[in-house]
């Protein structure tokens, strides 16, 4: 099996839920402080709250904000859609959007925001962001998924269970700002998901290069890149393949177990094109050619060479048939 989509799907194996986990008012509750000391420990910050990662819970979330609220349109459904429904409910709410190298409009960022949801990569095509230069043209506190990248610059980080574990919907908020959150609205579970899902997480930051070769020399001209792979992630590589809908694909090559995506997890095989793709001026056919490899092993060159090879017979197969 060749699991290509792996951030997508991190399905944790043998988790195992003991009384431990339980939450009681009246108890000293050791196994919830001791996650708390660990997400501290690892990412340093001082305080943990749980809600839903969906749009019903960014909208609740983004509703709590005091100020004016900015959301790049290079963020997950869910935040998205939560944003979307928080301005339907009366929200202020200012767009970031895509240039057409498929980074932020950094040029869209002003001082006259209090939050920014903006995280160091973006959903689909994992272009880099720069928290940095992001801090520079904002005071606004920045709110960022870390799922797949964590930059230390952001004031609060996001983690999303169902991205990193493969079971439930629980989003952790690490902040550095105190949280007034009854023990019984906490998600224990849910957390530590969480946390055992992005402990687990490999990344292998040499085979991007090896499959961008073999892909460049096999699919010729029917290869097509969104992006410049040079300013994504170094473990994910986001092409296109002219002329066909990549969930055929994707299909098709789990037949022969090599499991790939087309961007987000929820997106994973779906008629939908992809939101972002769109959203740096592509059309809706061309959105549909979407194809991403996440990498967390070292692949030699005969490995790498088979499996583009088995894309490239695929790729063709159903071409043929359309």
């Amino acid at each position: 099996m060749i699991r290509l989509n792996g951030l997508q799907y991190n399905l944790l194996q043998n988790f195992t839920v003991d009384e431990r986990y339980s939450l009681e008012s009246l108890k000293v509750n050791e196994e919830l402080d001791l996650l708390q000391i660990a997400f501290k420990k690892r990412f340093g910050f001082e305080y943990m709250r749980t809600f839903s990662f969906t749009k019903e819970g960014f909208c609740t979330f983004i509703l709590e904000l005091e100020g004016i609220v900015a959301v790049s349109v290079g963020e997950c459904e869910a935040i998205v859609r939560g944003a979307k429904l928080a301005q339907k409910y009366g929200k202020d709410i200012k767009w970031i959007g895509l240039s057409s190298t498929g980074e932020i409009e950094y040029d869209k960022i002003d001082k006259g925001i209090d939050f920014i949801f903006v995280s160091s990569y973006v959903i689909d095509t994992f272009v880099k962001t720069d928290l940095s230069r992001v801090k520079s043209l904002t005071n606004a506190k920045i709110i960022s998924n870390i799922s797949a990248n964590f930059d230390k610059t952001c004031d609060m980080a996001l983690l999303d269970s169902y991205k990193l574990s493969g079971f439930g919907t629980c989003a952790v908020l690490l902040t550095n700002q105190p949280i007034i959150q009854n023990i019984g609205s906490i998600d224990f579970l849910g957390a530590k998901l969480c946390f055992e899902g992005i402990t687990s997480q490999i990344f292998d930051y040499t085979s991007k290069e090896l499959f961008l070769k073999y892909f460049q020399e096999i699919f010729s001209d029917d290869l097509f890149l969104f992006v410049n792979p040079d300013i994504t992630l170094g473990y994910s590589l986001h092409i296109g393949l002219k002329g066909i809908k990549a969930r055929y694909l994707i299909r098709s090559l789990a037949l022969d177990e090599v499991y790939v995506s087309n961007g987000e997890g929820c997106s994973l095989g779906l008629s939908l094109p992809s939101r972002i793709n769109q959203s740096m001026g592509y059309s809706e056919d061309m959105s549909r050619w979407a194809l991403v490899l996440n990498f967390d092993r070292d692949y030699t060159e005969q490995e790498a060479q088979r499996i583009v090879k088995l894309i490239h017979k695929n790729y063709r197969q159903i071409k043929a048939l359309q």
